[in-house]
């Protein structure tokens, strides 16, 4: 087959590389698995792959390093070190202004030594970037000068008001829950019907003129939805919301003209809340 011309070891594997009688062939065998490779190029190609395959897995890839923060006073000078693998590595500082920086000779071209001073308090960033492979590497490093000022404090906005419909409905939810009606499932659904038609009675009858006649009209519907003096708490928290809006519910107040503007939204929201007690 041919003579011995040495071993070479990959991933401690001990390799023999043998010289074929055909001119500028090799025999390679390694123990591994047992498998024989007979590579059909020629030797000086071989050998250039041998070498690749033996270059740490590291070089393939591409870093930039460089510290995380800096922190000096005003006036002194202090060093940041950016060190990458790539084939060009450019940085930047931001702001610009009031800082000055200049580069530190190093005979290894992976490492840029870079010197800070600034007479200004204040916070800069360096931003460094390198590129291998067609592929991108970037680092930050922060540099605070001096104390950091203390956060500006932000004004307390206007106060959020309660969610009152959010509570509403849990109010709602729970007499309904607490309601023996055997036929609850049904007279929420008419109430609710009640209230959504209602907005649309109140809103096209003409002749509704005060809060008495709306009432007697509800009273007369409800009866004909099988809702009347059903889920009497219910509709007790529906009467102190109405009050609560400014929405005269009393007998007392039944001759006082009727505030379509104000009275339909009222009308649509109940329903609205009505639907989501279930």
């Amino acid at each position: 087959m041919g003579h011995p011309l040495g071993y070479f070891t990959k991933s401690a594997q001990k390799i023999l590389v043998t010289k074929c009688n055909k001119p500028h062939h090799l025999f390679i065998e390694g123990p591994h698995f047992g498998i024989q490779i007979f590579w059909e190029k020629t030797v000086k190609r071989f050998l250039s792959l041998i070498a690749i395959f033996l270059l740490p897995c590291g070089l393939f890839g591409q870093s930039v390093t460089m510290e995380d923060k800096v922190v000096t006073q005003a006036g002194r000078m202090a060093s940041v070190t950016i060190k990458s693998d790539g084939k060009a590595t450019n940085w930047v500082v931001v702001p610009p202004e009031n800082i000055d920086i200049f580069r530190e000779y190093d005979p290894d071209p992976g490492v840029i030594k870079l010197r800070l001073l600034s007479y200004s308090n204040g916070t800069f960033f360096i931003v460094a970037n390198t590129t291998l492979n067609d592929k991108l590497a970037t680092k930050t490093c922060v540099v605070q000068v001096g104390v950091a000022p203390p956060p500006i404090p932000v004004p307390p906005g206007p106060p959020v008001p309660p969610d009152v419909d959010a509570q509403l409905i849990r109010n709602l939810k729970a007499v309904y829950a607490a309601d023996s009606s055997p036929n609850k499932e049904h007279e929420l659904e008419a109430l609710t019907a009640l209230y959504d038609q209602g907005a649309v009675f109140v809103k096209t009858r003409a002749d509704l003129k005060t809060y008495g006649q709306v009432w007697d009209s509800f009273a007369q519907v409800a009866k004909t939805l099988g809702c009347s003096q059903k889920l009497l708490a219910v509709q007790q928290l529906i009467r102190n919301e109405m009050q609560t809006n400014g929405i005269p519910i009393n007998a007392a107040d039944g001759a006082m003209p009727v505030d379509k503007a104000k009275l339909v939204p009222q009308l649509t929201r109940i329903a609205n809340l009505l639907r989501q007690v279930k």
